[in-house]
C-alpha cells in the first residue's frame, strides 16, 4: 500500500541513516546540480525534450512502507517543451551489491507513485513517472537485463500479461575520471567523483 504524501521535508526513513544516501539527497535537491545532470548525463534524446525552466522539487515521497528499509526517492517535476508534465524520479540504489531483479523494485515504485496520485487526485490524469536508478556499487553492472529474462520460459501468447515498463540506469562507476572532470557544473563533478571513490579513503582525503 502506498504511503500518504508527506508535505514539507521528507520524513527520514531508516535508509537515510546511510551517509551516501543523505549526501545524494542533499546534493540532488539543488537545482544547479539537477540541471547539470539533465544536460550533461541524462540521455540526450530525452533531455532535449525537457523545459528546464519548469523544474520543481516535489517534497512528497512515493515509497511504499515495505520499501523504506532499502530505498529512498527524490522527485523532481518538469514540463516537456510541449507543455506536458512529467515526474523525474531518482531512485538511489545504495547497496554495495546490485539487486538480482531491479525491475521488481522499480515497478513497485512506479505503481506506488501512480496509486498515490490516483488517491490524491482521482479526477485528473496521472502524471507520468520516469524512474532513474543511480548506482555506485563496486560490482560491475553495465546492462540491465529485460524483465522477461526473470522467467524460465514464457509462451509468446502470454507475453502480453507481463508489465511493460522500463527505467533509466546510471552506473557512476562506468564514468572515466576524465569524463567526470569535464562536467561544466563543478559540484556535479565532485558528487560523481565522491560516489565513484566513496570507499577509497585516501582519494577522498586528498581531493575533498
Amino acid at each position: 500500500m502506498a504511503k500518504r504524501q508527506r508535505k514539507g521535508k521528507p520524513t527520514k526513513s531508516k535508509s537515510l541513516n546511510n551517509p551516501h544516501d543523505r549526501w545524494f539527497k542533499i546534493s540532488f535537491s539543488m537545482r544547479p546540480v539537477i540541471e547539470g545532470y539533465l544536460t550533461e548525463v541524462f540521455p540526450k534524446r530525452y533531455g532535449e525534450k525537457l523545459d528546464l525552466t519548469t523544474l520543481e522539487l516535489d517534497n512528497n515521497s512515493y515509497i511504499s512502507k515495505d520499501m523504506e528499509e532499502t530505498t529512498s526517492d527524490l522527485v523532481w517535476r518538469c514540463r516537456l517543451k510541449t507543455g506536458r508534465m512529467v515526474m523525474l524520479s531518482f531512485l538511489f540504489e545504495h547497496k554495495s551489491y546490485k539487486p538480482k531483479r531491479p525491475h521488481l523494485q522499480m515497478g513497485a515504485y512506479q505503481f506506488s507513485a501512480y496509486i498515490t496520485q490516483d488517491r490524491t487526485n482521482p479526477n485528473i490524469p496521472l502524471v507520468q513517472v520516469v524512474p532513474i536508478m543511480v548506482y555506485h556499487g563496486l560490482e560491475g553492472w553495465e546492462f540491465v537485463e529485460p524483465f522477461e529474462t526473470y522467467f524460465d520460459e514464457i509462451d509468446p501468447d502470454f507475453m502480453r500479461f507481463l508489465p511493460c515498463f522500463d527505467f533509466i540506469f546510471d552506473n557512476i562507476q562506468t564514468y572515466s575520471d576524465e569524463t567526470i572532470r569535464a562536467f561544466n557544473v563543478r559540484f556535479l563533478e565532485k558528487i560523481f567523483l565522491g560516489f565513484k571513490y566513496a570507499r577509497d579513503k585516501e582519494f577522498l582525503i586528498s581531493h575533498f
